[in-house]
């Protein structure tokens, strides 16, 4: 399978995009649809959450597991291209496209949604399609578009409470071979780090920091970095 030509090929997952990644903390139903996607159990799935909720983690997570038969499209940059685009996708065996509210109100753009849709169904493939909101908010003036990415199941990611970001900082730091203790942890979040979006970029800061000075990671450490923190 290979990206169609008019796509940019810059469009890669990122590394530390996967399942396992993933800490389910109030997400283990939605979790499971996932896997479950194009096992039988559905062949559509629409998630839906706020910023920072971890949605493009789960899109890219789902594809990177399905490998070169995978296809993500991130829709929030596409702006400068044509609908165009999206011909022949339905060659992939699953095809998530990202933040598809952000080409809400654009009627060519939704149309081609539409056929992408039916083309990928009628394919027997599977789609996996997020939003910062359901499909019936997202801001489409298209109908049948709707009424498509709202007939299979609709998820909505929940936020990680403090426990499950704490978690998610432990578990970053030991992929990277970081002791993340308690003390760490509650200090960002107290500080203003509260999406799991936020923590992964700031785990990625903190491990390049903490190799180039050979640094535990501490509370004083951590504010020397972000002395504003």
């Amino acid at each position: 399978m290979s990206v169609p030509e008019q796509l940019p090929l810059a469009l890669k997952l990122r590394a530390g995009s996967s399942l396992e990644f993933f800490v389910p903390d109030g997400n283990e139903l939605l979790l499971a649809a996932l896997n479950g996607l194009g096992n039988g159990d559905s062949e559509q799935l629409f998630i839906w959450g706020e910023q920072g909720s971890g949605r493009s983690h789960l899109l890219e997570a789902k594809v990177r597991q399905a490998g070169a038969a995978g296809f993500y499209l991130p829709a929030s940059q596409l702006d400068g291209l044509s609908p165009a685009v999206l011909e022949g996708l339905e060659q992939f065996d699953l095809v998530a496209v990202d933040d598809i509210d952000s080409l809400a109100g654009r009627p060519d753009w939704e149309a081609a949604l539409f056929h992408l849709y039916n083309r990928v169904r009628d394919a027997g493939k599977s789609a996996l399609f997020s939003a910062s909101a359901p499909p019936a908010h997202c801001g489409f003036a298209l109908p049948d578009l709707i009424s498509r990415l709202a007939a299979g199941p609709v998820w909505r990611v929940v936020s990680l409470s403090e426990d499950g970001l704490m978690a998610l900082m432990r578990q970053l730091g030991r992929a990277s071979g970081l002791e993340v203790g308690d003390d760490v942890s509650r200090y960002l979040i107290s500080r203003g780090t509260r999406s799991a979006a936020a923590v992964v970029g700031l785990m990625e800061q903190l491990d390049r920091h903490a190799m180039a000075r050979q640094r535990r990671l501490t509370v004083p450490f951590v504010r020397s970095l972000y002395p504003g923190c």
